[in-house]
């Protein structure tokens, strides 16, 4: 049977429905991060866009071999750093951009590693770039994304760095967080701005 609709996101009864049912392969817990939230406020955070361009159906892996588990941090392991990293998105519902600019991030550093014998390079893409400056048709800043068409950006046009464009008010961008600001229930999209070597 289907859960009860709650309005707190955190209840001791939907953790224990969650770790109730049957194929779990984790296990449910409180987060001091949504603690006293309700569900409506969690929402905002999930910013992915439904309707955007569809990635291109491949078949190559229909009938694979596939093992039963696989750990990029495992199979990768030059990259473990960067692939094990649990960013911050703060109060903005962004993750469209995170996903994305994760994603570009993490595959770069795998690519670079196979083409120099295990030795890799790593440099983390600005989720912020996309955020405020994409204008993607289908991507909406801190109101939600397309990750499909946030990566058609990054193909077409690149991205800068994180360290360019920091994103977090902590880190010297422009979204507060509650560990250093008033904790705000959301954010509004910073506005884009370029940064030193935004081209290359």
């Amino acid at each position: 049977a289907a859960p009860i609709a709650y309005k707190s996101a955190q209840t001791d009864d939907i953790i224990a429905y969650i770790n109730s049912l049957d194929g779990n392969t984790w296990t449910a817990g409180r987060n001091a991060k949504f603690e006293g939230m309700t569900v409506d406020e969690v929402r905002t955070w999930m910013g992915a866009l439904p309707g955007g361009p569809q990635l291109e159906e491949r078949s190559v892996f229909a009938n694979a071999d596939l093992p039963d588990t696989f750990d990029s941090r495992t199979n990768w392991k030059e990259c473990t750093d960067v692939i094990s990293t649990i960013r911050d998105q703060s109060e903005c519902g962004s993750c469209w951009a995170f996903a994305t600019t994760e994603t570009a991030s993490d595959r770069l550093c795998i690519a670079h590693a196979a083409r120099n014998n295990g030795s890799a390079s790593f440099v983390r893409l600005a989720p912020l770039d996309l955020v405020s400056c994409d204008g993607g048709f289908f991507n909406n800043g801190c109101q939600g994304g397309d990750p499909g068409s946030a990566m058609d950006i990054i193909k077409g046009h690149g991205s800068v760095t994180e360290k360019c464009l920091p994103y977090l008010k902590s880190e010297g961008g422009p979204v507060p967080t509650c560990a250093d600001e008033p904790c705000l229930k959301f954010v509004e999209t910073p506005r884009c701005s370029k940064c030193s070597g935004y081209d290359s």
